[in-house]
């Protein structure tokens, strides 16, 4: 504050006059963020700078400065490194306490599901049984007014048995990736390949012969051709010796015959043996003849070329057309899938101490309430998690009226079939969340209400099992009928409408997600008829007075609407 008093009031030659420049203490911080050399003044000290954490960031539970990336199963608290180790190690106790390695993404994820996205990060609190959506107290005043809501911890209380069964279920799915994970990693699945081992090396063993044979034709051939080869050189060998020694001959004898026509020889020479001798050189051969075959007078391959076409299709294999390793869930597996035996060994994750988790805060409240309220103005709702929703209602001049007590089907489908079916039809005027499920162009999409996930998904879990029981497709396929349907991405079932039908092909339209496809109509399975009471979930939108420029939607602007 002094400083900022001096540099308003002051100019900066005052300023250097009253504050001089100490040369000594500029060298110290130089020293320091050269990072060369260490201050030598022990009295001169450096703050350092502190690390700046997202907000999401989760702190170690024990020291509450450093950021938790590991958590202890039995003491459920989140630990720094350091910590979980001072803590842990210094107990034979608590050395057998479980470690857990985690992602700050995943924390981060986990945090986000139970804050509120529209007001600030304000945890939610409260449930709507209307709406089937988890909102905060803001929320609640904002927008689910006069609806049955509870407090989190009943709603959990609610779906505990549910859970408990979906916690064991995937403790199950764990201990058998963890089964497969060593399988693969322990090669035992190379087995099944002995019948493509065996294949290959038959393949290799039979070409391996047919080359031999090749080969073997190709050295008589080749023989052939170096036997004609040096026949022809010998005889040329031949031929270059008589020429040679004809030539000799011939010089000779005409040697001695142009010194006899000299005219100091002519009178003393006879000219008769020379002339027999000529006589006789004359008829010595003196042209190179090719003495060939009269069948075969040119050199030339000729091949068969009907055999290169019988080698090609000479042999063929049988091979699957597809034949991958993929993950399947249980529900998915084929008819004739063994399963294997897991070794019976404790869960990877259990259970903490669920006694705690029975609270007598929720035994002793009556059923589940409705809000009523009077007219009021938009009330401030702290962030305070200690206050309970009754308390908050109260405080605010809100009423408390029982209302008629849920019915819970011990059947997740049953219950999601019911919820379903109760939401409240959609009416002008009033805002609803939604979530883009299929897009075409922003005048041609369709939405689903927020407030219907969780039973969609339960819903599709019951489909595919229905599918599995009812294997075979239905006798009849009718247009404008309702079945369930194996989507072909993701392999999970869907409620789908018949829309056209082209033979063994028909168009079909999933009415709880808005797109289509062409599938083969052995495909479909019939769909229990209590199911095709709840409505399309897929609702049909165009943006209000919204038109494209040129009359024609660009896919950029279709990619940034989405």
């Amino acid at each position: 504050m002094l400083t900022a008093i001096l540099f308003q009031s002051k100019n900066p030659e005052e300023l250097r006059q009253e504050f001089p420049l100490n040369v000594y203490a500029v060298g110290q911080v130089s020293l320091k963020r050269s990072g060369r050399n260490k201050p030598t003044d022990a009295l001169i000290g450096f703050y350092g700078q502190k690390k700046k954490m997202a907000s999401d960031t989760v702190l170690c539970g024990e020291c509450g400065t450093n950021a938790a990336n590991c958590s202890c199963l039995q003491c459920n608290v989140h630990f720094c490194t350091s910590c979980f180790a001072r803590i842990h190690e210094s107990s034979v106790i608590l050395r057998k306490h479980k470690k857990v390695a985690f992602d700050a993404t995943e924390i981060a994820l986990l945090n986000k599901d139970s804050v509120c996205e529209v007001h600030n990060g304000k945890f939610l609190e409260i449930y709507c049984n209307d709406c089937n959506q988890y909102c905060c107290k803001d929320c609640v005043f904002a927008a689910h007014l006069k609806h049955s809501c509870v407090e989190v911890g009943q709603k959990n209380e609610e779906i505990l048995k549910e859970f408990l069964e979906a916690y064991d279920e995937a403790n199950a799915v764990l201990k058998q990736l963890y089964h497969t994970r060593k399988k693969i990693q322990a090669n035992s699945l190379q087995q099944q390949d002995d019948e493509a081992v065996a294949l290959e090396r038959e393949v290799n063993l039979h070409f391996s012969h047919l080359h031999g044979l090749l080969q073997l034709q190709e050295a008589d051939l080749l023989k052939k051709i170096r036997s004609c080869k040096e026949i022809t050189f010998r005889s040329l060998n031949s031929a270059l010796k008589n020429l040679e020694s004809n030539i000799k001959e011939m010089e000779s004898v005409l040697t001695v015959s142009q010194a006899s026509l000299e005219a100091s020889n002519f009178s003393t020479v006879p000219l008769s043996p020379l002339l027999d001798k000529l006589t006789n050189l004359a008829e010595t051969p003196c042209h190179l003849l090719l003495n060939a075959d009269e069948s075969s007078t040119e050199f030339k391959f000729h091949p068969d070329s009907s055999v290169i076409e019988m080698l090609k299709g000479h042999c063929t294999i049988s091979v699957p057309e597809k034949r991958t390793y993929e993950l399947c869930s249980k529900l998915n597996l084929p008819d004739d899938f063994n399963l294997e035996t897991i070794p019976d060994t404790p869960d990877p994750f259990k259970k903490p101490d669920l006694s705690a988790l029975t609270s007598k805060k929720w035994q002793q409240t009556s059923p589940t309430p409705s809000v009523t309220t009077t007219p009021l103005s938009e009330p401030k709702v702290s962030q305070t998690r200690g206050s309970s929703f009754q308390e908050v209602l109260r405080k605010h001049r809100l009423q408390l009226q029982p209302n008629k007590e849920e019915t819970m089907s011990t059947s997740s489908a049953d219950s999601a079939f019911e919820n379903i079916c109760v939401v409240p039809s959609l009416t002008e005027g009033t805002t609803e969340a939604v979530k883009i499920c299929h897009l075409i162009t922003p005048n041609d999409f369709y939405v689903q209400r927020t407030c219907t996930f969780t039973q969609l998904e339960k819903l599709r879990d019951h489909f595919s099992k229905q599918a599995l029981i009812k294997k075979s497709p239905p006798a009849s396929i009718e247009r404008g009928q309702i079945y369930l349907m194996q989507f072909t991405v993701d392999k999970k079932w869907y409620r789908a409408e018949v829309k056209k039908l082209d033979g063994d092909n028909c168009e079909i339209f999933y009415i709880d997600y808005g797109n289509t496809e062409i599938v083969n109509v052995k495909r479909l399975r019939e769909i229990p008829e209590k199911y095709l009471e709840i409505p399309a979930q897929a609702i049909h939108c165009s943006l209000a007075d919204c038109v494209p420029v040129g009359g024609q939607w660009t896919e950029v602007a279709v990619t940034f609407f989405a």
